[in-house]
């Protein structure tokens, strides 16, 4: 039972189990899951990308939505394989470094988006995948910076 005395102890406690785990330990895992998630719904959530045509065929920007969506996907899937594995966190992060690229290049090269610049595509998803995608590089990025080995 928490008395007023052990009460202080017991955040005391919170507090320092908070600093030395959740965000030394699982800070990249948590990151990488999250932005993962964003990425896999944002072409067909909250950033979509354009709808069916007339005709009940696609534009090609839903099929660079399908693609990103797979990204975010194994972006996610790795960030939980990182959160078990810490041994494995150093190449993932580079491989998250990778697919970073893939999420920014999907929709402004490879595979593209609509050509009319006032298109959804074009004002809400390509931006945000790049905003995600960038997020992602950086956050893997300063992981591999700060866990490097130099000889």
């Amino acid at each position: 039972m928490l008395t007023n005395e052990s009460l202080p102890l017991c955040v005391a406690f919170l507090i320092k189990f908070l600093e030395d785990i959740l965000m030394k330990k699982y800070l990249l895992p948590v990151l990488t899951i999250v932005l993962g998630l964003l990425i896999a719904f944002a072409p067909f959530g909250y950033a979509k990308v354009c709808g069916p045509m007339m005709t009940g065929g696609f534009m090609k920007c839903h099929w660079m939505g399908l693609a990103v969506r797979l990204l975010g996907g194994v972006i996610a899937v790795f960030g939980v394989i990182s959160g078990f594995s810490q041994r494995s966190r150093f190449g993932l992060a580079l491989a998250n470094i990778v697919l970073g690229h893939a999420v920014i290049f999907l929709p402004m090269e490879v595979i593209g988006t609509c050509k009319s610049i006032t298109m959804p595509c074009n004002v809400y998803t390509k931006p945000t995948l790049t905003l995600l995608g960038l997020i992602l590089i950086i956050v893997n990025a300063v992981y591999v910076f700060m866990n490097r080995k130099v000889k």
